[in-house]
């Protein structure tokens, strides 16, 4: 039972991870948000091409060159860019073993049923707190405190709102809903054929 919910667990982790992974290096998308919330697109292109040109770089030492941007900002990306980095790395080995889970299985409709009912119940226990406190906890998780907070005048906060983070994690949940769905569909398929 603990290797089946195990399994459960690692499938609905590679949803959301394969979700996230879809959209991080997705402009097209960064820009939609931005132009919802009145951002600048003249201030806000060239520094979106910089960013994202600085996540697939090899520099793990420096954040990114750019006018306007301060010393604590171009630290703050540094620690982002490693983050998103490692969570890519977790992508790729959690693909892989949900593969390997799904190919070995012999519970395989089960597991994908289960799975995708997880996927879409998961999400729903953030969505008991406020975003900003979510957002907040994530911050102090994950990065050095301190290194998250911003002057109102600096660029990362006026190109990059609170709300666009918000609207970001609500595409990283559609989309694992959506690949949640694919799996209650596939697993139920499964089982109605057996039967």
């Amino acid at each position: 039972m603990k290797s089946f919910l195990g399994c459960v667990a690692v499938l609905a982790l590679t949803f959301f991870l394969l979700s996230f992974s879809s959209l991080v290096y997705d402009r097209g998308h960064w820009e939609s948000l931005q132009e919802k919330y009145g951002v600048n697109m003249t201030k806000a292109q060239p520094l979106n091409g910089v960013i994202l040109s600085y996540f697939k770089d090899t520099n793990y030492f420096s954040g990114p060159t750019y006018p306007g941007l301060t010393e604590k900002e171009q630290q703050h990306m540094l620690d982002v860019k490693k983050r998103v980095n490692v969570i890519m790395i977790f992508s790729l080995i959690f693909c892989a073993t949900s593969f390997f889970i799904l190919k070995l299985s012999t519970n395989r409709k089960k597991l994908l049923i289960a799975a995708g009912i997880a996927a879409f119940l998961l999400p729903l226990l953030f969505f008991i707190f406020p975003f900003e406190s979510t957002f907040l906890r994530f911050h102090q998780l994950f990065f050095h405190e301190g290194s998250f907070w911003f002057e109102p005048g600096d660029l990362l906060v006026n190109i990059y709102p609170q709300n666009f983070f918000a609207d970001f994690a609500f595409g990283i949940v559609v989309r694992a809903w959506m690949l949640a769905a694919l799996s209650l569909v596939i697993g139920l398929f499964l089982y109605r054929k057996k039967n």
